[in-house]
């Protein structure tokens, strides 16, 4: 019966490290999908201001 609890703990610790690395992993995606939004965004905005530019030099 012990030899049924410990090795239903060991299991259980595996299961918690792997949704642990699977959680970090996520964390790790979300701070690189932020990073490629933000930009993404200072490109657009780049991109703008340049044609923005280009209309007002060509006046």
């Amino acid at each position: 019966m012990d030899n049924d609890i410990e090795a239903t703990a060991r299991v259980l610790k595996k299961i918690d490290s792997e949704i642990n690395k699977a959680a970090e992993l996520l964390t790790n995606m979300a701070s690189a999908i932020e990073a490629l939004e933000v930009r993404a965004s200072l490109i657009i905005d780049s991109e703008l201001l340049s044609s923005k530019n280009i209309k007002i030099i060509s006046q």
